[in-house]
């Protein structure tokens, strides 16, 4: 596949996405250690993040939002060295990765994974995130969505949190999760009192292309919760599904339910 010279983009420089802003924080010693050590750091940063939920999360995304809008008052950006940047924020995030990082508490953040690097498939074009090198990942699905966020952990913010009154006064989870209406029509609907009560949960999604994805002609789509959890999967048959058009809904502002509603149960396949 021929690469593609990707820039960064205008808010996702180094220093400058929550996630920066946390592990600039928090790591320990210098950037100069063993790229192992620093690997191990970057990770167990990356956990400890996912580990929190989006309410604790919200001081780092109102940092950004705020700097990035040149809000009075507010801290600048942290400014890594040289040695930060280059020890720490460049070899655990490509440019690609950090583009889609840059996207938080705006809404679905569409990605597609590629985890099987077969000859045969060498030339698809369809896939974001293709990268034998960073993502050739083997295991269960949650063991993949795992390792996938440890280089991007971002993508857990997609819907984040809204600042209704903009003074921090009153936080609510963009997809309804603290909506005490949202919560009592869920429970009140029996026939699909779980979807209704995953659907609060969901934070983002990802296409998956696996090897048995590439065996059965189809494509996952994993639905995970902000702690990078998979609580809804389904299929899309290629190439009977009409891939463009979902992600047409979904960037037209459909949510889960809309998308999954006619295939109400894990692992149906969506129709197009």
């Amino acid at each position: 596949m021929a690469s593609i010279a990707l820039q960064l983009e205008w808010n996702a420089g180094y220093g400058v996405l929550p996630f920066d802003i946390f592990v600039l924080d928090h790591w320990e010693g210098t950037a100069l250690t063993s790229p192992v050590d620093n690997q191990q750091q970057w990770d167990n940063l990356a956990r400890r993040y996912l580990s929190f939920p989006l309410m604790a999360r919200w001081p780092l995304y109102k940092h950004f939002h705020d700097a990035l809008s040149d809000v009075p008052g507010v801290a600048p950006f942290p400014s890594p060295t040289e040695e930060q940047i280059g020890g720490i924020l460049v070899p655990h995030q490509s440019i690609q990765e950090r583009n889609l990082s840059a996207r938080c508490c705006s809404g679905w953040n569409t990605v597609w994974l590629r985890t099987c690097y077969a000859p045969s498939l060498a030339d698809s074009p369809n896939h974001v995130l293709d990268d034998a090198s960073l993502y050739d990942f083997e295991g269960s699905d949650q063991d993949v969505l795992d390792q996938l966020l440890l280089r991007l952990p971002g993508l857990t913010d997609a819907f984040g949190i809204m600042d209704e009154y903009g003074d921090g006064s009153l936080l609510r989870y963009a997809s309804g999760l603290d909506d005490p209406e949202a919560i009592e029509r869920a429970e009140h609907v029996e026939e699909s009192v779980e979807i209704e009560k995953i659907a609060l949960n969901i934070q983002n999604f990802v296409y998956v292309v696996d090897g048995e994805a590439v065996g059965k002609h189809i494509v996952k789509i994993w639905w995970f919760n902000e702690f990078g959890k998979i609580i809804w999967d389904n299929i899309a048959l290629i190439p009977d599904t009409d891939l463009d058009g979902l992600l047409g809904a979904i960037l037209d502002g459909q949510g889960f339910m809309d998308i999954v509603a006619e295939t109400p149960q894990r692992g149906d396949v969506l129709r197009g």
